[in-house]
């Protein structure tokens, strides 16, 4: 609850550019649900550059911004001020991947989290799941988001596991850097995850 503030100035806030956290998806949508049913007036700019989600934290600890949607690890957990709820009910926490087409058979082979040690994964810096993914004993490749579409067309890494809510997005956003690369329906990954404000 925001409080009603008659005649208050509107409440600021300024939001990360994040090529993985577009305005048209779920996390900036909801919280302008939320600042819209919170009783005061309001103004959620989006930064003018955009930001890796490495430079989006430190836009948050430095000020720079004000509320970032994402994944609650401990060292998040710790540094900021967090909602303690989950945006999406752990849906998050379900991934796709992407892949290029012709690693079909190789997917269509994974039948274990054994058989999935052998491939490898591409992720983003600094994204909660790098940690989750590497506790389970997984091979994982960072690099910035934009930058694992190409590297997944030129087979620079297995599979990219993303949101079951996002995966079908950011492929149609960067379909045009990955030309052969394509949602592989028949396999999910599937851990514990919480993106939170």
């Amino acid at each position: 609850d925001c409080g009603a503030a008659t005649g208050a100035p509107p409440l600021r806030l300024v939001y990360p550019r994040l090529s993985e956290r577009p305005t048209q998806a779920y996390g900036y949508r909801l919280l302008q649900l939320a600042l819209e049913h919170c009783g005061q007036p309001y103004e959620l700019e989006v930064s003018r550059d955009p930001v890796s989600a490495q430079r989006a934290l430190a836009m948050l600890e430095d000020g720079h911004c004000d509320v970032l949607d994402g994944g609650a690890s401990p060292e998040t957990v710790r540094a900021f001020l967090t909602v303690p709820f989950p945006l999406d009910f752990g849906l998050s926490g379900i991934r796709l991947c992407l892949i290029h087409r012709n690693a079909r058979s190789r997917m269509d082979a994974i039948d274990s989290l054994a058989s999935l040690r052998r491939l490898r994964l591409g992720q983003g810096p600094r994204w909660i799941d790098v940690d989750i993914l590497r506790a389970a004993g997984l091979r994982v490749d960072e690099a910035q988001f934009e930058s694992l579409f190409p590297m997944l067309e030129r087979q620079r890494f297995d599979a990219l596991p993303l949101g079951l809510e996002e995966a079908h997005d950011h492929l149609r956003r960067f379909q045009r850097l990955a030309p052969s690369v394509e949602v592989y329906e028949h396999l999910a990954i599937r851990y514990r995850f919480a993106r939170v404000f």
